[in-house]
């Protein structure tokens, strides 16, 4: 049988067009690469570029592999493509690095997850060729395969083309570094002692024996395989670098320490492993789950680095900047998605005490980053392009007094050096500005807080004035980079002119009436009172409505805004009234209509008030011609609500299905209300009505101006983004959706109010778990809750708004969600509304002056 089968693979090779081999290795082109492809079961691909160094130190291994697998007349391949010659394979696998390597079996794309010498190439395609889990029919059978090996898995079925034991075997196809066994037999069962489970993980070295307990599902038994299999210790060094790092486990704790010392530190470092080990649990960030029930994920993998060992040497001083030193000490490391947090501890004394302390705090976030730096250089500014390092970034680029263009680089990049010669020139052409400065960092050798690179060259642009940070993504050329220069600094002028110049009439001018008057509804409100002190701040005088002026609790914030004494007034209005609002609209070339019913639990009076009150200002509006234009806050619920969350993105062109789903009230309000206005707007006289632009943001976070109840975007942006709208003619008669992307799960802002307020004593009050779907289904289907209903049916994919259109026609740069939140809870510990811990320290703020107020206010 298996003499057909290698007679059928040589006559398909056969059939297969020509392909050129060197050192034993299928050399592939776009001509060639799918017949071969379909030719050959196992074929290891290597895309690669002729510049990349580290495909150039992976040849030799993989000339290597390819002959060992040959010379043993192996069926499996090696082949290799030049993904910069032939780019429409490069594409179409989505090779964005080098060297890639994929497995292709049967013509299907998987990853390649070994390593990089010849010997790791050879076993792992081996494993993937060759039957994944051997036949143990009786004890010698037993005794033959567990012979010299130190970890293996043997599992016991009495069927084995059962469910179960189909999910180990495809289970153990995945895993590499581990022979598997599989027996019916009764004796071998007991003599590996199959006594809590069907498989078996053992691992001689430790005295480990431990049986499966959990549901048999491939993922349930790969995750148990590969935390089981984890030693409480590993060492580090070159070869098993890929086994430790990659993987689920994301924090780690590193203990260096020479082996003449390592001795003496053991014990503490094994009893503090202890204490945070890998579990097989379900896990998600914040929480692992054994069964039903939650618990913290502590997770921590812990790790020796024996520092006499060079390659463990230069892993040290790569990531901590150790120099070279053999000193013994402790280190913390959490991979993220772009990027790897390190953490120092501020004890020299390595008990079990001191380690568990140090482990809980990084867990809890705690610890600050420890950035690696270069020393400033005494040169650093003798050139035209500035050579900054971690140490004297933020002195330079936020001290300088200038707008910086700042190139992250690494030595060996390719790009890097072929922007070189650009970049230089376009330091000689500012080096006399006192406006912009042109900079580069090497950032192999320098970290930035705040600043993560992802490739080189990166390239970003801080505004003077900002903590804005401008991702460049233009050309490469001279032009290229003076003309996004001379854009950004137009709209610098430009900004300083509108508010510095304008600040400076109005605090010289005793008369505002000249200035046009803004009509705010519901200015109290959260988003309405941002917008008004966004108006005050510019040309602008505000008329803002209000419930009763003798609400002193509700209306105190706005009194305290900037000028308000001067630019502002407030007037009695109630959207369930609409007979006196011609009086409150006469006079204001412009509203905002802000205000809408939003309560707590919504009833269905909440549509009727929305819709009428609507209607009620835009009928005033029609019938006041001073009335220019009409900025009308509506919400994302009028975009996606009554619709699942899915691969595609939400933009202005969608409406809410409100049939489905009349319980969730506020969306079916501000849908409904939507309509009216649009309906109203266009049904009067196209050649006298006044203009309206409406806004669609999300979910409004930010800081805080009253002590009021808040409805993801930063409440600045909204405020701004309705402020822009009023002044560009371009948003007339637009809908356009207000966000930051991407989305966040309401996980994620528990995890960061946890992160930044833990310190301060609220971690306890902070809940990170996740409430499991199906409790949310039951509690739905209880009829408790009719809002609940709503709920169930976003959940799933994240949710995508598409902000294309704001970008475009508002020019809006977004601020960070994160940020938002963590400055909204801020403000809520500091006007009351959450209670102050005794760690919670109040934030200063500067007195004003005539020389600080214009910093104040844009801050």
């Amino acid at each position: 049988m298996m003499s057909l089968v290698y007679l059928m693979l040589a006559m398909a090779a056969v059939g297969a067009a020509s392909v050129e081999e060197e050192d034993g290795i299928l050399v592939l082109t776009s001509d060639n690469f799918h017949s071969t492809i379909a030719s050959h079961p196992l074929v290891l691909v290597e895309f690669h570029a002729p510049w990349c160094g580290i495909c150039k130190k992976l040849a030799p291994e993989y000339a290597k592999a390819a002959g060992i697998l040959k010379d043993e007349g192996s069926y499996v391949r090696l082949a290799k493509v030049d993904a910069t010659v032939h780019e429409d394979l490069a594409a179409k696998y989505e090779i964005t690095g080098y060297p890639t390597i994929m497995l292709f079996r049967y013509g299907k794309p998987s990853p390649y997850t070994g390593g990089r010498e010849a010997v790791d190439i050879v076993a792992w395609m081996k494993k993937r060729s060759g039957p994944s889990v051997l036949q143990i029919d009786s004890i010698a059978a037993l005794g033959e395969f567990t012979q010299r090996r130190d970890v293996y898995g043997v599992a016991y079925f009495e069927d084995q083309q059962s469910t179960e034991a189909l999910a180990y075997k495809e289970a153990a196809d995945d895993i590499d570094g581990i022979t598997f066994g599989i027996t019916s037999n009764s004796d071998v069962r007991k003599r590996i002692g199959s006594f809590h489970g069907d498989i078996r993980l053992i691992i001689v070295s430790e005295g480990k024996n431990e049986g499966f307990e959990g549901e048999f599902t491939v993922e349930a038994i790969k995750r148990w395989i590969e935390i089981t299999r984890i030693p409480l210790i590993t060492s580090l060094d070159q070869h098993n670098v890929q086994d430790i790092f990659v993987g689920d486990i994301k924090r780690f704790i590193l203990l260096q320490s020479t082996h003449d010392v390592y001795p003496a530190l053991k014990e503490d470092f094994a009893a503090a492993a202890k204490q945070f080990r890998p579990s097989a649990c379900r896990a998600t960030e914040g929480m692992v789950w054994c069964g039903l029930w939650p618990m913290p994920n502590t997770t921590t993998r812990y790790v020796h680095v024996d520092p006499t060992a060079e390659w463990n040497s230069k892993f040290m001083d790569k990531f901590f900047n150790t120099k070279g030193s053999k000193s013994a000490g402790i280190y913390a490391m959490n991979l993220q998605e772009i990027g790897i947090e390190k953490f120092l501890p501020d004890f020299t004394d390595l008990t079990t005490e001191n380690i568990i302390a140090f482990n809980e705090r990084f867990i809890d976030g705690e610890l600050k980053p420890h950035h690696i730096s270069e020393e400033i250089p005494d040169d650093w500014d003798a050139k035209p392009v500035k050579v900054l390092v971690g140490k004297n970034f933020k002195e330079v680029v936020k001290g300088s007094g200038k707008s910086a263009l700042v190139e992250f680089y690494a030595p060996g990049c390719r790009y890097c050096k072929m922007l070189e010669p650009v970049w230089e020139e376009l330091g000689e052409k500012y080096a006399d500005s006192e406006k912009v400065l042109i900079a580069k960092v090497d950032a192999t050798l320098n970290e930035v807080d705040g600043i993560k690179i992802q490739g080189f060259p990166t390239i970003k642009y801080f505004p003077v004035g900002s903590d804005e940070m401008i991702d460049y993504k233009g050309g490469r050329n001279l032009d290229d980079f003076l003309e996004f220069i001379e854009k950004q600094m137009k709209e610098q002028k430009n900004y300083e002119h509108s508010e510095l110049e304008h600040w400076e009439s109005l605090l010289m001018s005793s008369s505002k009436d000249h200035l046009p008057l803004v009509l705010v509804t519901g200015a109290s409100g959260f988003i309405a009172l941002h917008c008004v002190k966004r108006l005050l701040e510019g040309p602008y005088r505000v008329r803002g409505t209000v419930r009763s002026k003798d609400n002193t609790q509700k209306i105190a914030p706005l009194l305290r805004l900037p000028l308000a004494s001067s630019k502002l007034e407030l007037v009695e209005a109630d959207l369930t009234k609409p007979d006196n609002w011609t009086r409150v609209v006469a006079g204001c070339s412009y509203i905002l209509h802000v205000a809408s019913p939003l309560e707590i639990n919504p009833t269905e009076e909440i549509v009727d008030t929305a819709v009428e009150g609507t209607r009620t200002v835009l009928t005033a509006a029609a019938k006041c011609p001073e009335v220019k234009k009409v900025v009308l806050t509506s919400s994302c619920a009028a975009v996606n609500h009554g619709r699942k969350n899915s691969s595609a993105k939400f933009d202005e062109t969608f409406w809410s299905n409100i049939e489905d789903e009349r319980e969730e009230w506020y969306a079916v309000s501000k849908t409904l209300a939507e309509k009216a206005a649009w309906n109203y707007w266009y049904s009067l006289p196209a050649t006298s009505r006044f203009t309206l632009t409406v806004l669609n943001p999300t979910l409004v976070f930010g800081p805080v101006l009253s002590p009021v109840s808040f409805g993801m975007v930063d409440v600045r942006d909204v405020a701004e983004a309705h402020v822009r709208a009023l002044e560009r003619s371009e948003t007339d008669g637009e809908r356009i959706l207000i966000t930051a992307c991407p989305s966040a799960w309401f996980a994620d802002i528990a995890r960061w109010l946890k992160r930044e307020f833990k310190r301060y004593g609220y971690g306890t009050q902070i809940c990170t778990w996740e409430c499991p779907n199906w409790v949310l289904k039951l509690y739905a289907a209880s009829g408790v809750d009719p809002q609940s209903k709503a709920v169930v049916g976003r959940l799933g994919p994240v949710i995508r708004f598409d902000n294309r259109k704001s970008i475009r026609l508002l020019d809006m740069k977004y601020r960070s969600v994160e940020k938002a939140v963590v400055e909204m809870m801020h403000s809520m510990i500091e006007m009351g509304m959450v209670k102050r811990t005794k760690k919670y320290k109040t934030i200063e703020t500067a007195p004003v002056t005539r020389d600080n107020i214009f910093d104040i206010i844009k801050s």
